[in-house]
């Protein structure tokens, strides 16, 4: 099992999300000293700052 944090599009309900039809829902989560970027289309997250970058955390038994 591996645990996978998500933010934006693949959030629930949102347009990317069916790509976690198999994944295991276990909270809403939050990461603190964190920040987005915008790359464009696709944000990119760092671990850094003094930020917080809210999502979901997931189980999922392997990633793409």
């Amino acid at each position: 099992m591996i645990l996978l944090f998500v933010y934006g599009s693949l959030l629930k309900g949102l347009r990317m999300h069916y790509h976690l039809e198999d994944a295991r829902f276990i909270d809403e989560a939050c990461l603190k000293n964190a920040k987005l970027f915008d790359l464009g289309n696709y944000p990119a997250l760092v671990l850094e700052g003094d930020g917080f970058v809210y999502g979901e955390l997931y189980a999922v038994d392997r990633l793409i």
